[in-house]
């Protein structure tokens, strides 16, 4: 085993491995200028195929990321692996000149899934970029590998999907009792303790649970080992199906009241 070290007291300064090239193919001649693209350096790693030792499982490699110039060298890192049957590897994941993590993509244009970095002017915190407009950039899978749930896009908008084909349900019946139920219901407006100047209209989780319990996560005044509460969550979208049952009960007697107005009021 080598150990580089180096004997500094400045906390910036440590025993450094470097990997670097130039082009000009004279030995000993002036280093001049690499190019946008140019491999700087590379980490491979082999193994033993039976025959021979193969540098081909994987590899981490150092390329010039844009157009370089005195005191200044653009480098982004590439990690690639070898599929299995293939004969070298592939690149998986990338980290940019400007800090953004690219990963199913070679290019900084489709297939891409970015974490916080800045693109076409905006700050995003995750960025998914897929290679076409009709596409589905996140699906979620439960532990046997079915389908649950998955974001959607289109060229101009995004769809958050839970499953719901009726060939995954049974015991079908209709909501009753909407009405009721709805009336149960205690909207509030609040603002959240971080946020004191940003009023909202919402429900406090676990209202909402004695009615919905399917809407709300977590468990009322739940706390970690140490204390620290464990806040319960909402997704008030399910409560979508009781709203849509108590508005179909509240048409069905308005119905019911316009026909015999109208009868009332024949002569």
């Amino acid at each position: 085993m080598s150990i580089i070290s180096a004997g500094t007291a400045d906390a910036s300064r440590g025993g450094t491995l470097s990997l670097g090239r130039h082009r000009n193919a004279t030995v000993g001649g002036t280093p001049t200028v690499v190019q946008s693209g140019d491999l700087l350096g590379a980490i491979c790693f082999a193994g033993g195929d039976g025959t021979d030792m193969r540098t081909k499982g994987a590899s981490i490699a150092c390329q010039v990321d844009g157009t370089p110039g005195a005191d200044d060298m653009p480098g982004r890192l590439v990690f690639s692996t070898t599929a299995d049957g293939a004969s070298s590897p592939t690149e998986r994941m990338r980290i940019s000149q400007n800090g953004n993590i690219s990963a199913g993509t070679t290019s900084s244009t489709g297939g891409r899934l970015i974490f916080g970095g800045y693109t076409n002017g905006d700050r995003y915190g995750i960025l998914m970029q897929p290679s076409a407009d009709t596409a589905t950039p996140m699906a979620f899978h439960n532990a046997a590998g079915t389908l649950v749930g998955y974001i959607g896009t289109d060229a101009s908008s995004t769809t958050y999907a839970t499953t719901s084909d009726y060939r995954l349900k049974e015991n079908v019946v209709a909501v009753t009792n909407g009405i009721t139920r709805l009336q149960q219901l205690k909207p509030s407006r609040f603002n959240f303790i971080a946020a004191p100047g940003h009023t909202v209209d919402g429900f406090i989780a676990h209202e909402a649970q004695a009615v919905v319990p399917e809407c709300v996560t977590g468990t009322k005044d739940a706390v970690d080992a140490d204390g620290k509460p464990v806040y319960q969550g909402i997704d008030q979208s399910k409560l979508v199906p009781l709203l849509t049952a108590a508005l179909q009960e509240a048409i069905g007697e308005i119905e019911s009241l316009k026909a015999r107005v109208a009868a009332l009021e024949t002569p």
